[in-house]
C-alpha cells in the first residue's frame, strides 16, 4: 500500500474535516463549510462523505482529503503526505495573518471540461422523480422499472417549473459553469432543458458520481438535448470497465435495450454519431478490452462505419435470429429496425 492510499484509507474525507479544525453546516442534506481559496463566506465548499471528495461551488476548487489538507494549511502535497501518514495524528490548523492564503489547488476557468458539478447534478436528480409520463414512455419502449431504479432515470413535465426551481436553489454562475443554463442570443438566460423530457445521469466508470446530464425529450422536434457548453460524457452500463468486450452504442435508449435483451451490462452510449476520433479515443481508454460497435443498421450507421478503418461491428443478422426473427427487420418505409425496436418486438 503506497503512503497515498494508506491516508485514504485511514482518513475519510469527514474525518478530515474534523481534524482540521472546520466550521461545518449540515444544511438540506449537504455538508459545507467556507472555503479558503475564494475568501468564502457563505459555505460553497461541500464534502461528500460518499465518495471523499469536496468541491467548491464558488470557486470550483475540488479534490481529496489530501487535498483538503493542503487547502487548508498551504502545505505542498508532498509535506502533506508526510504529516498525515502516521495514522491518528492531530492536525493542528494555522492560525494568524497569513493562514490560508497560499492555496495549493487552482480554481478552474468557467467552462471547462475539468470542472466537477458532480454535487449539482447529483442534488437535481436526487430532487426529481420520473413522472408517470416518463415512465409511460420508457415501459412503452420495453425499458423496465428496475432500470430505471437502478439508473436514477428521472424526467420533468413542466420545465418552467424546473427552471424556476433551479435558479431559486443554486447560484447563476453554477448553472451556466456545469451547462444546465446558457445565455440566448439576446442575452436572456433559459434551462438548456426547455421540453418535457426523460433525464438520464451518467454516472463515472471509476466511483460513484455523476459526470453529465443529457435528455430524450417527450415533446417539440429536436429529439434530445445535452448540456451546453460542455463536452459530452459517456453512460455506461454498470460492467462496462470490467467486462473484457465493450458493445459502443449512440444512444441510451438503443444502449438499455441491449441490456433488456441480453440481461448484460458491458456497453457504453456515446449519445452521438460516432466518429473515427471518439473510437480512437475509446480505444486508447480500453486497451485491454474488445471494442464492439453496436451503431444502426441504417444508412447513417453505415456511413459512420466506412470512416472508421478496423473495428468490429454487431452481426445484426445473427442478433436479430438469436431473438426469434428471420433476417433483418424493416420499417415499411424501408428504415431498418434499432435495437429498441427489436425490443418492442421481441419474439418467442
Amino acid at each position: 500500500m503506497t503512503a497515498i492510499e494508506k491516508i485514504k484509507t485511514d482518513i475519510g474525507i469527514m474525518a478530515m474535516a474534523q481534524k482540521l479544525g472546520l466550521d461545518i453546516d449540515h444544511r438540506n442534506g449537504k455538508v459545507t463549510v467556507n472555503c479558503p481559496n475564494c475568501d468564502d463566506t457563505g459555505k460553497h465548499l461541500t464534502l461528500y462523505e460518499g465518495s471523499n471528495r469536496f468541491y467548491c461551488f464558488k470557486c470550483q476548487v475540488k479534490g481529496d482529503q489530501i487535498d483538503l489538507y493542503s487547502l487548508f494549511t498551504g502545505n505542498s502535497p508532498k509535506t502533506a503526505i508526510a504529516e498525515l501518514l502516521p495514522a491518528g495524528i492531530h492536525i493542528t490548523p494555522p492560525t494568524g495573518q497569513n493562514a490560508h492564503k497560499q492555496p495549493v489547488i487552482k480554481p478552474v476557468p468557467a467552462k471547462t471540461t475539468l470542472q466537477d458539478y458532480t454535487g449539482l447534478f447529483y442534488e437535481v436528480i436526487a430532487n426529481q422523480d420520473i413522472t408517470q409520463a416518463g415512465r409511460d414512455y420508457l415501459n412503452k419502449r420495453g425499458i423496465t422499472d428496475a432500470l430505471i431504479l437502478k439508473y436514477s432515470i428521472t424526467s420533468i413535465d413542466d420545465p418552467k417549473a424546473f427552471a424556476n426551481k433551479l435558479q431559486a436553489k443554486y447560484p447563476l454562475d453554477d448553472l451556466l459553469g456545469s451547462g444546465l443554463f446558457d445565455y440566448s442570443k439576446n442575452g436572456k438566460t433559459y434551462c438548456s432543458f426547455f421540453y418535457p423530457a426523460i433525464i438520464f445521469p451518467h454516472w463515472a466508470m471509476d466511483y460513484p458520481r455523476i459526470t453529465y446530464l443529457s435528455t430524450r425529450n417527450l415533446a417539440g422536434e429536436a429529439k434530445s438535448f445535452k448540456l451546453h457548453n460542455t463536452h459530452s460524457q459517456p453512460f455506461p452500463g454498470n460492467e462496462a470497465q470490467h467486462s473484457k468486450q465493450i458493445f459502443i452504442f449512440e444512444g441510451i435508449i438503443n444502449a438499455l435495450s441491449y441490456e433488456v435483451l441480453t440481461g448484460k451490462e458491458n456497453f457504453i452510449a456515446i449519445c452521438g454519431l460516432i466518429t473515427p476520433e471518439s473510437f480512437d479515443a475509446l480505444k486508447l481508454k480500453f486497451p485491454n478490452q474488445k471494442l464492439i460497435l453496436g451503431l444502426d443498421p441504417d444508412d447513417a450507421g453505415k456511413q459512420a462505419l466506412s470512416r472508421i478503418e478496423s473495428c468490429t461491428y454487431i452481426n445484426w443478422t445473427g442478433f436479430a435470429a438469436e431473438l426469434g426473427f428471420k433476417g433483418l427487420q424493416h420499417h415499411p418505409n424501408g428504415k431498418a429496425w434499432d435495437l429498441n425496436d427489436y425490443l418492442i418486438n421481441k419474439r418467442g
